[in-house]
């Protein structure tokens, strides 16, 4: 195969840019930019349409490439629109029409058949296996050397010359795997099979379970009412028990309050005993005086006491009357004060003749009359004073009360209360002391008689006693009744009603939760199921069921396991082959890599160029050796597909080798390109303007 020309358009790149290419080295120069590499990936991505493209999806929107190839006596020309559309043209020498092949893009693997070279190209090599003998990239594109190139180069040394193991593989694996994907989904369908019975078994078991279970809740259900129903019994027993406790506590509540009366009634009896003695020995001490009185003697105490009142009243009434007297006298004296000063600044205002246009007559006349009426206020005054004096106004009341006095001496004499050499007023002293003393007299008996009268309606000291003990006794066998009680209950220490109350309805409440639980129980046993059936027939039918299934998956495995056998048998025959041409072509590389450097650089051994032939060529070797390295095996391997299939003529294109290289380097490196290329066509694209100073080139 060699290429013949290509013809790329590219929206705001190139349009209808051809290149024609010749069919040994061909030298093409062109600047950054112009389209060198677009040319060598976009004829690898028209080859290999329904593979993933070199160039990027988006810029293929706005691209159009046509590649014309030649094969033998045949020209194919491979019309690619963007994204969309391949079309493939095959004209033959000697024919006039060109047959057409059109496919829209994407398209898949199969879809070439109707072109018998395509097919065949693509059945020899897939994209990558092509691009490793037919495309080196620039030694810059760091990403494209750092790939696994293993793969590529074990499917083209595996190119033997019957393509026996390229052939033989597709073949055979294609009915091992049809025989295996059969046995495969034999075996699946068997698996689903056994699946399904298990799952079968699962849920008898399940059922079998459930049953188990429904049987165990039933019968703890049955055990927990029967518990239950035991509790309310005790509960009841509780209950009743604690009924006869609150009758006892209630019993022992009212001797309580009783014991508590009579200690009251006793405590009180003896404070009122204590208080009559008291009282008794206060009166006989204090008031020796009035111990012995008779009634007569009482009453003139009374009647003392009634005249004293008397002399109070009316020497009261005597204070009140001066008092008022005495004020008549002071308003009087003070108006009178009062118009004689008037009357004097009249008497001087007359006598002041510059403010008063008056003639003499007339001011000694009012002179006259202002000084009469001085006069006259103070004779008005003085008369006033004679006609309204203090004695008279109180004689009455003096008398009345010398009457009260004579009464009140005559009193005291028939009482024997001598008062000689004193006044009147250390009498009525004297008299309010003894009066004061005789009502305290008086009060203290009243006291002394009400408690004596209280303690004579009350019983006997002895008595109360008596009945305090009998009350104790009844508490003391209560208390006893009590403490069994308290044994019996075990609801702990309970010393009053309401504790007991409280306790009965703890108790209560407690029983009415069980009851609840019994009815919850009940209406829980009522939905649970009563059927009983035997699950042991049932599971051994689908145990039966899965032995013989699982007896033909056994033969199917093992039918399978020997396509697997002949398989893998075939697989290491071909690793065998594999690993022969592998060191066949690591000595071709080891052989022809000092050529292309011109002994330059630094000899390589064998392991380290089968390193990289397994792995990649990304190592840490200079960018210059991993170049050189990989056109090295670029050409062991085209040279070992041709010693097998010498029909086999694939172009090479070689983008942009020169970055790299000094004048010297370029004149070597293509001279052996040349030696090694023989009748091979190869493509050189290159920015180096050194190149068209040594061969002829094609500017694009």
């Amino acid at each position: 195969m060699k290429l013949l020309r290509s013809v790329i358009s590219k929206i705001g790149f190139a349009e209808n840019k051809q290149v024609d290419f010749n069919n040994n080295t061909h030298f093409i120069y062109g600047k950054n930019n112009s389209g060198k590499t677009l040319i060598a990936k976009s004829f690898i991505d028209t080859l290999y349409p329904h593979e993933p493209p070199f160039i990027n999806t988006d810029e293929w929107d706005t691209m159009f490439a046509t590649f014309t190839i030649q094969s033998n006596l045949t020209n194919i020309a491979i019309q690619r629109k963007g994204n969309k559309e391949v079309k493939i043209f095959t004209a033959t020498d000697g024919d006039t029409s060109a047959k057409e092949l059109s496919l829209q893009l994407p398209v898949a693997a199969n879809s070439f058949s109707g072109d018998s070279y395509l097919k065949r190209l693509h059945d020899l090599f897939n994209k990558a296996s092509f691009s490793l003998l037919s495309y080196i990239p620039s030694p810059l594109d760091n990403q494209y050397y750092a790939q696994n190139f293993s793969e590529s180069i074990k499917s083209i040394l595996l190119l033997d010359r019957s393509l026996y193991y390229c052939s033989f593989k597709k073949t055979f694996f294609s009915t091992v795997n049809q025989s295996g994907n059969y046995y495969e989904n034999m075996a699946n369908e068997i698996q689903d099979k056994i699946k399904h019975c298990k799952t079968k078994l699962d849920l008898i078991e399940l059922k079998e379970q459930r049953q188990k279970k429904a049987l165990a809740e039933i019968k703890a259900i049955t055990d927990e009412i029967t518990m239950h129903n035991e509790a309310i019994a005790i509960y009841q027993k509780k209950l009743k028990l604690l009924d006869e406790y609150i009758e006892i506590l209630n019993t022992a509540k009212n001797v309580t309050q009783q014991l508590q009366a009579v200690e009251q009634q006793i405590a009180s009896l003896k404070e009122k005993l204590e208080k009559t003695e008291k009282y008794e020995k206060l009166i006989a001490a204090k008031y020796p005086q009035f111990k012995n009185f008779s009634q007569e003697k009482r009453n003139n105490i009374h009647a003392m006491q009634t005249i004293y009142r008397q002399i109070q009243l009316v020497s009261d009434e005597i204070e009140t009357c001066i008092f008022n007297h005495e004020t008549k006298n002071h308003k009087l004296a003070r108006n009178l004060l009062i118009i004689n000063v008037i009357l004097a600044f009249g008497i001087l205002f007359l006598f002041m003749k510059p403010l008063f246009n008056a003639i003499a007559l007339n001011r000694w006349l009012l002179l006259a009359i202002l000084i009469g009426i001085q006069v006259a206020s103070a004779g008005y005054y003085i008369i006033y004073i004679m006609t309204h004096s203090i004695n008279k106004l109180t004689a009455s009341l003096q008398h009345q009360k010398e009457e009260y006095q004579i009464k009140l001496e005559t009193l005291l004499n028939q009482n024997n209360i001598l008062l000689d050499s004193i006044t009147i007023d250390e009498v009525y002293e004297f008299l309010l002391q003894y009066f004061e003393e005789y009502n305290e007299y008086n009060e203290k008996q009243v006291d002394l008689l009400t408690i004596q009268m209280e303690i004579d309606e009350q019983k006997s000291l002895a008595d109360l006693e008596q009945e305090k003990k009998e009350i104790e006794s009844n508490y003391a066998f209560i208390k006893s009744q009590m403490d069994s009680f308290i044994q019996d209950i075990d609801c702990g220490h309970i010393e009053t009603v309401e504790e007991a109350i409280a306790a009965k309805a703890d108790v209560q409440h407690y029983c009415d939760e069980k009851k609840m639980m019994i009815q919850a129980l009940q209406n829980k046993l009522k939905e649970t199921p009563e059927e009983i059936a035997d699950f042991n027939n049932d599971k051994l039918e689908v145990e039966n069921e899965i032995h013989t299934l699982e007896k033909e998956l056994y033969a199917i495995k093992e039918k399978k396991r020997v396509m697997t056998i002949v398989k893998d048998s075939f697989n290491n025959a071909v690793e065998r082959f594999y690993h022969d041409a592998l060191t066949v072509l690591t000595h071709t590389v080891t052989t022809m890599y000092p050529e292309l450097t011109g002994g330059q650089f630094p000899h390589i051994d064998e392991e380290y160029i089968k390193k990289a032939l397994y792995t990649s060529f990304d190592s840490t070797a200079p960018a210059s050796v991993k170049y050189l390295l990989y056109v090295t095996v670029v050409f062991g391997l085209y040279t070992m597909l041709q010693q097998q299939l010498p029909r086999i003529q694939l172009p090479l294109i070689i983008d942009d080798p020169f970055v790299l290289m000094d004048e010297d380097a370029i004149y070597n490196f293509t001279k052996v390109m040349q030696q090694w290329a023989d009748s091979r066509q190869i493509i050189i694209f290159s920015h180096n303007s050194n190149i068209k100073k040594m061969y002829d080139v094609t500017e694009l």
